[in-house]
C-alpha cells in the first residue's frame, strides 16, 4: 500500500512539473516572438501566457520597442534623403564641370597654355573631389543603414 502511495504521488509531481515545464518553455517562446517582432498581436498572445504583474513590464517594454523602432525607421528615412541629396548634388557639381571639359577640348587654341593647366588641374582635381565625395557618403550611409537594420 505504501509503494502504491509513494508511486502515485511520484507520477501526480512528475506530472505537476512536466506541465509547468511545458508552461514556462510556451513563456519563453511567446517571448522570444514579441521580441524579435513586437506587434500587438504577439504583445497580446504574451500577455495571455503570463501573470497581472508581468504584464505590465511587458506592456512598458513593448512601448519603448515600439518607439525605438519608430526613431530607427525615421533615421533610415533621413539617412536615405541625405544619400540622395549628395547624389543630386554630385549629378549638379558634374555638369558644369563637363561643360568646362568641353570648354577647353573646344577652344584649346583661343586659350594660353598656363591658364590652359591652370583650368585643366581645377578640373581634375574637382572631378576627383566630388568622386572622392560621393564614394565616402554612399560607403558612410551604406554602413550607417546596415547599423540600423541589425539594431531593428
Amino acid at each position: 500500500m505504501i509503494g502504491l502511495v509513494v508511486l502515485t504521488s511520484l507520477l501526480l509531481f512528475s506530472a505537476i512539473l512536466f506541465v509547468l515545464n511545458k508552461r514556462e518553455t510556451t513563456r519563453r517562446e511567446l517571448f522570444r516572438d514579441f521580441l524579435s517582432d513586437p506587434t500587438i498581436c504577439n504583445e497580446e498572445r504574451l500577455l495571455s501566457a503570463i501573470s497581472r504583474e508581468e504584464g505590465e513590464s511587458i506592456r512598458l517594454l513593448a512601448s519603448v520597442l515600439q518607439e525605438h523602432k519608430t526613431e530607427s525607421n525615421s533615421m533610415a528615412d533621413a539617412l536615405q534623403d541625405y544619400e540622395e541629396y549628395v547624389e543630386g548634388w554630385a549629378h549638379e557639381a558634374k555638369t558644369p564641370l563637363s561643360l568646362l571639359t568641353m570648354l577647353l577640348d573646344n577652344r584649346n587654341d583661343e586659350i594660353s597654355p598656363s591658364l590652359q593647366a591652370k583650368l585643366d588641374y581645377v578640373r581634375s582635381q574637382l572631378q576627383e573631389d566630388v568622386t572622392q565625395m560621393l564614394y565616402y557618403a554612399r560607403l558612410k550611409s551604406s554602413t550607417r543603414i546596415t547599423d540600423l537594420r541589425m539594431s531593428i
